[in-house]
Parts: structure tokens; sequence; C-alpha cells
């Protein structure tokens, strides 16, 4: 890439960086400070820097990096609630979670006076019930969970009480 066309790139992502400013992107990109706008202004032109700009312009799009509205995220995020009552089935071990399983077989058939062993592998759906691992981390999201929502500010113990079943 010849050097001139590098420093055409290196203005484009200039621009953006120093908010869409063409004099201050010419100066960072070394043109003097006396002619950096109309350095600017010309390269704004340039059809390497429109590539430039249009292929950035698609990268930093602010459609990408908008931050949705709560009506726009209503449904799709769990609320506090949800959270808790999945993690308390987890904990029970009601949950149950799909896993693939892969069933090996091996075939073998004498051809011939020769031993032949077809392999074969088949894929299936397992549901199982969580592991302890998830159950233990699922009991230990709930503990801080309400050991943060027992927090006294006096000081007093805060934490879980765990009943035994009492009928």
């Amino acid at each position: 890439m010849r050097e001139a066309d590098l420093k055409k790139r290196l203005f484009a992502i200039e621009y953006y960086k120093n908010g869409c400013n063409a004099t201050k992107a010419a100066e960072s990109v070394g043109y003097s400070p006396k002619t950096a706008r109309q350095h600017g202004s010309t390269l704004l032109k340039d059809k390497i820097v429109k590539r430039e700009l249009k292929a950035l312009d698609e990268l930093l799009s602010l459609d990408k990096l908008s931050v949705p509205t709560k009506e726009d995220m209503e449904g799709k995020i769990a609320d506090i609630d949800e959270v808790l009552t999945t993690l308390t089935h987890i904990l029970r071990r009601e949950l149950p979670e799909d896993n693939v399983v892969v069933l090996k077989t091996n075939k073998t058939e004498f051809i011939d006076d020769e031993k032949h062993i077809t392999r074969s592998e088949e894929a299936q759906i397992v549901t199982t019930r969580p592991k302890l691992s998830d159950v233990n981390k699922a009991a230990d999201l709930l503990l801080k969970y309400f050991e943060r929502a027992n927090d006294n500010p006096d000081g007093d113990e805060g934490g879980v009480i765990i009943l035994a079943d009492i009928k």
C-alpha cells in the first residue's frame, strides 16, 4: 500500500476519533496546523477516504450501538422472580436439561475368514436432571441473593434461615 493511501486511511480513522472534525484529523495524520483545514476538506472528497469512512460508518453504526428501551426489552429479560424460581428448580433438581450423547457401536463380521469391523456413531438427545455441580451453584447464588436481601445496616446478623420440614 502506498504511503499516501495509508495516510488517507488513517485520516478516516482519525476523523471519527476526533468527533468528525476534518481539521483535527488532518493534523493528527501529520498536516501542519496552517494547512490542516484545507487538506481535511480535500481529503473528505477523496474516493479512498470516502470508502474508508463508509466502512467505518457501517462498523460504528449507531443502530448497532443503540441501547434498547425498557419497552423494547419488555418480556425479553428475566425478572428477579423468574431467576429465583429457575434457580430453585435447579436446586431441587426439578428442571431437566437436554444433553447430546453419542452412541458408538462396533459390528464385527467375518467374511471369507477375514474380520471386518464396522463402526458407527449415532447422536441422541437424552434428558437428565441437573448435575450436582449445577445444584451447588444454584444454592450458592440463592444464598448470596438472600444474604444481600437480608443485610441490615444496623449490624444485626442477616442471612438465610433453613428450617426443617414441619408437618
